[in-house]
């Protein structure tokens, strides 16, 4: 098994945080995109009663942008086919 570094997980906290921002942007744009329609942008009127819905989507959005651009990168690798391969046979070991 290879041993995951320290440079790792600073890269992922940094992968989470930037999805989880661009996800709290883009559930802020939702929620204020009625008031693009009015005379006036401020006051700002609001979709969502609860705040509770920016925190579900920093998290959603952190953990599928982190998992996307993952699979980006490894994506990007030099022999992609032959390590899902190598990957696939270990994980058909592991179920017999």
């Amino acid at each position: 098994m290879k041993k995951i570094t320290l440079e790792e997980i600073v890269d992922d906290i940094i992968y989470f945080s930037l999805s989880a921002f661009l996800s709290i942007l883009a559930t802020f744009i939702f929620d204020i995109h009625h008031s693009f329609y009015q005379d006036s942008l401020f006051p700002l009127k609001f979709i969502f009663k609860s705040k509770d819905v920016y925190l579900v989507s920093a998290l959603a959005g952190g953990i599928l942008g982190l998992i996307w651009i993952k699979f980006f990168l490894f994506a990007l690798q030099k022999n992609t086919f032959v390590k899902i391969k190598r990957m696939f046979g270990k994980f058909k070991k592991l179920l017999k």
